[in-house]
């Protein structure tokens, strides 16, 4: 990364401090990283004008589980376009279907994996850039 342009930031919303180590310990060096224990401290965090460029997303204690965390940041025009990937056990296909159907981007199964994490954060961070630079340039031509 170059110097000169700062780390991108990187919100873990887990209840789980094991988590959270870990997944710091992982993403440290690159990213800056801010930390959420429940649902209503993730949805604060994510909001302007500090917004993450990316949320890892893991079980929630009630009130607020991931699914409605997710469902609640898509809702809103403010958080709508962040990248939610959601941390999770090995889960089933119906559980997959319906994170994405709630606006998720994507899913890291725990155990988590570097190269995989990197990978997948990577990804969303890249996309984003390029669907705002696209966003950008279309707001441009139509104020011409």
């Amino acid at each position: 990364m170059d110097r000169l342009q700062s780390k991108q930031v990187l919100l873990i919303a887990d209840a789980n401090p094991e988590n959270v180590s870990i997944l710091k310990a992982m993403l440290a060096p690159d990213y800056d990283i801010k930390v959420a224990a429940d649902g209503e401290e993730a949805i604060r965090l994510a909001s302007p004008p500090d917004a993450p460029g990316l949320i890892l997303l893991s079980n929630m204690t009630p009130p607020a589980d991931a699914h409605e965390v997710c469902r609640k940041l898509k809702a809103d025009k403010t958080t709508e376009d962040i990248p939610i990937i959601l941390l999770s056990e090995p889960t089933t296909e119906d559980t997959e279907a319906k994170g994405f159907e709630l606006g998720a981007a994507d899913y890291i199964t725990k155990p988590f994996k570097r190269s995989v994490v990197h990978a997948r954060i990577r990804t969303h961070l890249e996309l984003k850039r390029y669907r705002d630079n696209l966003e950008n340039r279309a707001k441009k031509q139509v104020s011409k």
